[in-house]
């Protein structure tokens, strides 16, 4: 993890070890690390979020009209206007942080998933929009019992299960095929599964991948969504993957741009990473 700071509060100083685990301290070093930072930031976060809070201002206050030199300040209704700069937003950098911080320990976390262990990251979403603007906002990362996570996400295990078709089909049929061409075309093949069940409430919804920093290496590749709304404000997103990156901030805006155009009143994103079993 990079070093950071907060509003010159909160330094990140997290040093992750490459290679495998070959040792339990080392094990928890890393898993103590993350955890401390991200708690760290969120405590900063919460900080900022009381101080933004209690800061004393009117919306309604007057603004300098646009053309002039402070168009866009506010000012009083004095004769002589008092300009005073437009009210910043410091919640915006540190949500950044905190969710950076937190989807890092998601990642770290996401390797060491099983048949008993899944890592979910919740988001609080209540300020996103269905345009792709707003803010999530990081919950909470966990690496759970995976009947805890079926009990929040009733279809976890159905994902699986299509994902492993998905891919076993895939490499019977076309045979061994470079990563990006076997990623495409396993979230084809479980997009037409789902698609094929014509049901509102779950849903595969694709996204291209545009950047450098998440795609497969070919323009074409793709990753899946599969979206399942649990109850009203809650939706549970399985990240479909079958290469090596992580979740990324760029990655969390596009999959919560995604849950919206499908169920534009989500309040709350449950996100958990599904690989193939077999290949």
């Amino acid at each position: 993890m990079t070093p950071g700071k907060v509003n010159g509060r909160i330094k990140v100083r997290c040093q992750i070890f490459g290679g495998t685990l070959n040792s339990s301290s080392k094990f928890l070093h890393e898993l103590h690390c993350l955890q401390r930072d991200h708690a760290a930031l969120r405590l900063e976060l919460e900080r900022i979020k009381r101080a933004y809070h209690a800061r004393k201002y009117d919306q309604n206050q007057p603004r300098v009209a646009r053309g002039n030199p402070d168009g866009g300040q506010w000012t009083s209704d004095d004769a002589q206007p008092s300009i005073q700069p437009i009210f910043y937003d410091p919640r915006r950098l540190a949500i950044r942080k905190a969710i950076e911080s937190g989807l890092a320990l998601y990642t770290w976390l996401s390797a060491r998933s099983g048949a008993d262990k899944q890592a979910v990251i919740t988001f609080d979403a209540r300020e996103f929009r269905s345009d792709g603007g707003g803010e999530v906002d990081l919950d909470d990362v966990k690496l759970l019992d995976r009947d805890k996570v079926d009990a929040a996400c009733p279809r976890l295990d159905e994902v699986q299960k299509r994902t492993d078709l998905a891919a076993e089909v895939v490499g019977r049929t076309r045979g061994h095929l470079p990563p990006a061409e076997f990623g495409t075309a396993v979230h084809t093949n479980l997009k037409r599964q789902i698609d094929g069940l014509n049901d509102p409430d779950f849903r595969a919804e694709v996204s291209y991948l545009k950047n450098r920093e998440e795609t497969y290496g070919r323009k074409d590749s793709i990753r899946i969504d599969v979206l399942e709304k649990v109850s009203d404000g809650t939706v549970c997103v399985y990240d479909i993957k079958t290469g090596q990156r992580g979740l990324s901030l760029a990655r969390t805006t596009e999959i919560a741009t995604n849950v919206f155009k499908a169920y534009p009143a989500t309040q709350r994103i449950l996100v958990s990473e599904i690989r193939p079993r077999s290949r």
